[in-house]
């Protein structure tokens, strides 16, 4: 069936007889319609559409209401057809449709029945009200004709009394005696109409009882509905986890198969292997032994050098009376280098291990722009000021400071270097000079110091992450105060460098060994070793070399004793400058 719209339907009524089209069960085409709305949730619109035409056509409500009750008998016939409707629709299955067509039928027929209801009981009253206005009427006419006869009493007496007007009173007469027969009419009237008041009210107190059967029935059919709506979502639900169990059943057991056969190859390996190390165990026992023979021998070779060593150090002690202007003298001895492993903003290449340093002498402050401008000629510093460290150099230039300021001081310079040839321990790709530097330890002149000197000399003695303790304020050195150490109070930031010798001097009388600027160590950088060591020298080889001691833009963790950085050799940056030592 071609699927009407609510317009075309309702024009449709509007141009036919409505009471035919409700009321005649054979009208098969205006039945399917009334079905489609039933099926499609247009109830309320046909319903309120029979409202609608009642409201507006009074006089025709009778008829109206009648083919409405009609509706009962073709009810009958919608179920007697719902089969073959339903499997006219893919949409779900036959036994919803039919469950959701009986709903909407019995909802329509409820409302229209109330609708029925309501109109006959307005009807009534409303019979009532003319009954009761018409009632008053005759009283009124009834009280007329009683004055009428008054006045055809005293109309007969004259009649009685005057003879000549018989004739007259004659017809007064007659014309009485028709008003009385109007009378026993009215009367007559007004019995039917209580009679018909009496059945009319009957009729309401059946329609009402009848509403509230069809009420309870109505709910108790909405319950049950729930109901098994309920039950058959809790059965759907309980389907649905069942399956998805199975499903993951299924996965996980295919999932353990796939390990399992994996779990017996990977035993397969791992008994080869364990037949292959335990052969390679036993050869590296017998290894090992060796080795902690030589290590015993080599420990005491080490105890006699550093002996001997201390016992140069006090030796060239005595000897030396002369510290260079601006110089502190650095005793030598023995220190744990490094940090241990609870020490907050520690990094894993700050392993531990004993170190013993010659003695020696060191900057008390990093070079000045003034002492460099003094030896070089020039000042490549981002931050100008006498007093300022130089910076903006890069550990190539701090070599050749040192020879220049020996050279012009009457030293022996430390450094031989070689710029046409290519330093093969140099790693590094971007280094576009690799000058081969070589270190002459028995020459007087000026020198970087190593990482082993400079962190010894940092310390001055002490084991704290800092040489002013366990922690270190902005009033102590030039850091970026914004992120201080281990929960200490922020500070300034100053954001550059400031002039040397601001602060108060570690316990040996180096400033800023703190902050202010990186400083250039000697050593290539790389992991250190566990061993015990006697003035290490760095990495054999590498690609960096050894930064210490923070920064103006760095964070206060950086400026611990122990921490570390490194940079190419050809870099020059703001934040980096040097101090040199002497023998």
């Amino acid at each position: 069936m071609k699927e009407p719209k609510l317009d075309g339907v309702i024009e449709t009524l509007k141009s036919e007889n409505p009471v035919a089209i409700i009321s005649n069960a054979n009208n098969s085409d205006k039945i399917e319609e009334l079905i489609y709305y039933l099926r499609d949730n247009n109830v309320s619109g046909l319903t309120q559409y029979i409202t609608d035409f009642l409201n507006e056509n009074e006089d025709d409500a009778v008829p109206v209401l009648n083919g409405i009750v009609s509706l009962y008998p073709l009810t009958i016939k919608v179920l007697a057809n719902l089969d073959k409707i339903a499997g006219d629709s893919d949409e779900v299955e036959s036994t919803v449709k039919k469950s959701e067509v009986i709903e909407k039928l019995i909802l329509l027929v409820v409302r229209l029945k109330n609708k029925l209801f309501d109109a006959r009981f307005t009807g009534i009253k409303k019979q009532i009200e003319n009954l009761e206005e018409q009632s008053a009427e005759n009283k009124e006419e009834i009280s007329k004709l009683f004055k009428d006869n008054e006045v055809l009493e005293e109309k007969k007496r004259a009649v009685i009394e005057s003879v000549k007007e018989k004739s007259k009173l004659q017809q007064d007469k007659e014309k009485s005696q028709q008003d009385l027969d109007s009378l026993e009419k009215i009367e007559e009237c007004i019995g039917i109409l209580n009679k018909k008041i009496a059945d009319l009210e009957s009729a309401w107190q059946d329609a009402e009882r009848e509403k509230l059967a069809l009420s309870a029935n109505l709910e108790k059919a909405a319950s049950e509905l729930n109901k098994k709506d309920a039950e058959n979502e809790k059965a759907v639900s309980e389907l649905n986890k069942k399956n998805a169990e199975i499903s993951k059943l299924e996965q996980d057991i295919t999932s353990k198969d796939s390990i399992i056969s994996g779990l017996e190859a990977r035993f397969n390996e791992f008994t080869a292997q364990n037949e292959r190390l335990k052969t390679e165990l036993e050869q590296k026992t017998a290894s090992l032994q060796d080795v902690e023979r030589e290590k015993l021998a080599l420990s005491a070779n080490l105890e006699k050098a550093a002996s001997e060593l201390n016992k140069k150090n006090a030796e060239n002690e005595k000897q030396s009376t002369v510290t260079p202007a601006n110089f502190a003298r650095i005793p030598g001895g023995t220190f744990t280098m490094g940090s241990p492993e609870s020490e907050p903003d520690r990094n894993d290449n700050e392993v531990q291990h004993k170190v013993t340093v010659s003695s020696f002498s060191m900057s008390k402050y990093e070079v000045t722009q003034k002492e460099w401008v003094e030896v070089m000629g020039n000042n490549p510093s981002y931050f100008k000021g006498d007093s300022l460290p130089v910076e903006n150099v890069s550990w190539y230039d701090a070599i050749e400071y040192c020879n220049a300021r020996s050279q012009e001081e009457g030293l022996t310079p430390a450094y031989t270097i070689n710029k046409s040839l290519k330093d093969s321990n140099n790693t590094n790709s971007s280094d576009g000079l690799k000058w081969v530097v070589t270190w002459d330890r028995n020459a007087n002149g000026y020198r970087l110091p190593t990482e082993a000197e400079w962190e010894y000399a940092c310390r001055a003695g002490t084991p704290t992450p800092f040489s002013t303790g366990n922690n270190i304020t902005t009033d102590q050195a030039n850091y970026d105060g914004r992120y201080p150490y281990n929960g200490n109070a922020k500070g300034a930031y100053r954001q550059k460098t400031i002039d040397v010798g601001n602060f108060a001097p570690n316990a040996w009388g180096l400033y800023d060994m703190s902050g202010n600027v990186w400083e250039w160590c000697w050593d290539w950088y790389g992991n250190y070793s566990s061993s015990s060591q006697a003035d290490p020298t760095g990495a054999a080889v590498g690609s960096n070399r050894a930064l210490r001691g923070g920064s103006w833009d760095y964070y206060a963790g950086t400026l611990r004793s122990a921490a570390r950085s490194r940079s190419s050799a050809t870099d020059r940056d703001d934040l980096v400058g040097f101090r040199v030592v002497r023998p």
